[in-house]
């Protein structure tokens, strides 16, 4: 990777919910940050990835993690995002007592486009 790691937090204050995106590292650099920096435990790597999403439990909460190999203003890098940003948000919400089903996929939409803002704003900053 030519750009220097990068690392964003999200601090939503309506789920409590921590969530941290790493980017512009490859897969085996990111599992070693979140081993170090999150008490994460050991996960498979995902093969031919650009990225993912993560959650475990530690000692302070559920810990949401992303993971996006590079990242730049491309439509195609913001969609390696929005994906992983999508998982993000149902896992929260489902933590949070929230079913996802048609009288709340508006929820849904409403909470993921505040995490992909918050991320897409930082990342770009």
């Amino acid at each position: 990777m030519n750009n220097k790691i990068k690392r964003v937090t999200i601090d939503d204050n309506v789920f409590r919910a921590k969530v941290v995106v790493y980017c512009n590292c490859s897969q085996d650099q990111f599992t070693e940050l979140i081993k170090k920096k999150h008490e994460a435990p050991d996960f498979p790597d995902v093969d031919g990835a650009e990225g993912n999403f993560l959650s475990w439990e530690t000692a302070g909460g559920t810990m949401y993690c992303l993971w996006i190999e590079s990242f730049d203003k491309s439509v195609k890098k913001i969609g390696v995002l929005n994906h992983e940003m999508i998982h993000c948000a149902y896992s929260i919400l489902k933590d949070g007592g929230i079913e996802v089903n048609d009288e709340t996929e508006e929820v849904l939409a409403y909470y993921h486009s505040f995490l992909l803002t918050e991320a897409y704003n930082k990342l770009t900053k």
